[in-house]
């Protein structure tokens, strides 16, 4: 009997996680340059919820996955505003080190910096990118020209596995490990006066949200129904 208890609350526990991830994600859906997370499970074999006689499999997280599939590329005819097409990022400099994004909505601080909202600069291949007060052509290869000169050309990165990646907040992403070092983005291409939207599909969120919250309520229920079926074991039985 406990076992069943015991089993039925542990699978409240990952869906709770679960509906957590599902909350951030709708809560990020008009974010730009915002990857979804997602969870993966496993089954494990807990000796301490099941008896030795029949052993019962309780659904255990085991990762949180970002989805880095492409978001929608949304028009803002602002010349400081840059999207990637394909695998790649954005490298910028902050005081904890070198970190990567996708969300492209830069400016100029006073010095002429280009930086993010953050104030952190964006790197190019010479180091952070200085420009002066005109009009900004950012070409496809990421190349930045002024008076039809090229000033500067965007640090574009990627990595062979972006499984290695961890969100660190505000759009910005790092190694998991300081062994990891990221390739050039050859493939990558930049579009001037774009936004890389979300990729969170807020409807399918939202049929997720339900069906975990139905799943929930449903162990919640048997979680109850067992726990009062040991109260009554417990109390009416010594009666007899």
């Amino acid at each position: 009997m406990l076992e069943g208890l015991y089993t039925s609350a542990a699978g409240m526990l990952p869906r709770a996680s679960e509906l957590e991830i599902v909350a951030n994600n709708l809560a990020n859906v008009s974010t730009a340059g915002y990857k979804r997370d997602r969870v993966s499970f496993r089954q494990t074999l807990d000796a301490q919820l099941a008896v030795a006689a029949e052993r019962g499999e309780v659904p255990a997280l085991q990762a949180v996955v970002i989805d880095f599939s492409q978001g929608p590329l949304e028009k803002t005819d602002r010349p400081l505003d840059l999207a990637i097409e394909g695998e790649g990022f954005f490298v910028v400099q902050t005081p904890n080190g070198e970190r990567y994004t996708r969300a492209g909505s830069f400016r100029l601080d006073a010095d002429g910096t280009l930086v993010t909202p953050d104030g952190h600069p964006v790197l190019g291949e010479r180091g952070p990118i200085t420009l002066q007060q005109a009009e900004v052509e950012v070409r496809p290869d990421g190349e930045i020209w002024q008076k039809s000169v090229p000033v500067a050309r965007l640090r574009l990165v990627s990595f062979p596995d972006l499984g290695v990646l961890v969100k660190e907040g505000h759009g910005l992403f790092r190694p998991s490990s300081t062994d990891v070092r990221p390739v050039p983005a050859a493939s990558a291409r930049v579009k001037q006066g774009y936004l890389e939207g979300s990729n969170v599909n807020p409807l399918e969120e939202m049929v997720e949200m339900m069906v975990l919250l139905r799943n929930f309520e449903a162990e919640q229920k048997a979680v109850q129904a067992q726990d009062e079926t040991l109260s009554r074991a417990i109390n009416d039985v010594p009666k007899l």
